[in-house]
């Protein structure tokens, strides 16, 4: 199974209406997909404020192989459901 992938800023925007990333035109687009994030502290900044999301993946990467990061992700999204907004780690 394929995944669109999109890279986005390094810091997302908190918005009243949840996250949101800046488009090229400087206006605010809410993410409406899963997002992955590598960021522990960005993680707990979401966890801590309540933030409306379309579902987060954290993926620890210390002290491991980037194959075993990939298998780990691969894996999560091959078992995440469609609709699942909630955070996983992975």
């Amino acid at each position: 199974m394929g995944y669109g992938v999109a890279a986005g800023p390094s810091t997302p925007l908190a918005t009243r209406g949840g996250l949101a990333i800046p488009t090229e035109n400087n206006s605010r687009t809410l993410w409406r997909t899963t997002m992955m994030t590598f960021d522990g502290d960005f993680l707990s900044l979401v966890e801590g404020s309540g933030l409306a999301h379309a579902g987060i993946a954290y993926v620890r990467q210390a002290g491991r192989d980037i194959g075993d990061v990939v298998k780990a992700v691969d894996a999560h999204l091959e078992t995440r459901a469609k609709d699942d907004r909630g955070i996983h780690y992975c």
